[in-house]
């Protein structure tokens, strides 16, 4: 049985990994896109960071770019993962 004390011993390095994958992820958006010459003309771009465009063309990017796909969506897999896992931090920050 778990106790609250295995829990919180548990849940302590994932909470720092959700952490550290959140504020990597943060970083990788806030940069300016580095595939935006390779986005076909007729897109809707008012802004050239990388989460301003995933914001309005996330399928291009999911399909297209290689910067989200080697770079945003294995951090953002390791994230569902961790939030199926339903582990008790969350519902602090939630």
């Amino acid at each position: 049985m778990d106790t609250a004390e295995n829990q919180t011993n548990y849940d302590r390095p994932l909470k720092k990994r959700w952490m550290d994958l959140k504020n990597r992820r943060e970083e990788l958006l806030k940069t300016m896109c580095p595939e935006i010459a390779n986005i076909p003309n007729g897109f809707n771009l008012p802004h050239v960071d990388c989460q301003g465009i995933i914001l309005l063309e996330r399928d291009y990017c999911q399909a297209s770019c290689e910067y989200y796909k080697d770079r945003i969506q294995p951090i953002e897999q390791e994230l569902k993962e961790i939030r199926d896992s339903h582990p008790a931090f969350l519902d602090e920050v939630q």
